[in-house]
Parts: C-alpha cells; sequence; structure tokens
C-alpha cells in the first residue's frame, strides 16, 4: 500500500511539473498572440476610422496635396520613392498650363 502511495505521489509531482511548464509555455504563446492582436486592433480602429469620415480623409488628403504642390511640407526625402511617383503623376495631370510645377523629384 504504502508503495502504490509513493508511486502516486511521485506521478502527481510529475504531472505537477509538466502543468507548471506548459502554463509557462501557453503564457508565452499569449504575449506573442496579444501583441500582433494589438496591431490588427490599430489597424481595425483606423480603418473604422477612415470608413466613418470619409470627407475628413479626402480633405485631409486634398490640403496634404495642396501643400505638396506648392512646395511647404518638404516631405520629399522622408516619403518613400513609390508614393512620390504616384503622387507626382496626380499632381501633373492636375496641372493648368497657367501655372508652374515643380516636382519632388527637381528639388532633390
Amino acid at each position: 500500500m504504502k508503495k502504490q502511495l509513493a508511486e502516486l505521489a511521485l506521478q502527481r509531482c510529475r504531472i505537477l511539473e509538466r502543468i507548471e511548464s506548459q502554463r509557462i509555455e501557453v503564457t508565452d504563446i499569449s504575449l506573442r498572440i496579444k501583441k500582433s492582436i494589438a496591431l490588427i486592433d490599430i489597424a481595425l480602429n483606423a480603418v473604422h476610422f477612415m470608413s466613418r469620415h470619409p470627407a475628413l480623409i479626402a480633405g485631409g488628403f486634398a490640403v496634404f496635396l495642396t501643400l505638396w504642390r506648392r512646395g511647404i511640407t518638404g516631405l520629399s526625402a522622408i516619403i518613400p520613392l513609390p508614393v512620390r511617383f504616384v503622387l507626382n503623376t496626380i499632381l501633373s495631370t492636375s496641372d493648368s498650363p497657367n501655372q508652374k510645377h515643380n516636382d519632388l523629384d527637381s528639388k532633390s
């Protein structure tokens, strides 16, 4: 009887050790997932904001393009080349013959 109790106590200790190691693994996994979910949550909040306020986004973009066209922002060094190309293309198609337009790439 004492031998069986000793074996049960040993099994219990092994099971408790395994439970503790599994708890640590679950904690590590949940921390990694928590960071990813936080980023997804921020992105979803941004998308929801944009869908609720499209006029604000369009107005902000129009102001940005206007300032960019006049050379006030000075963001050409910060903004990546593909984005600059697209914006310069948009601005060049909206050029009027009477207004001189300075591309961002010509300022560099």
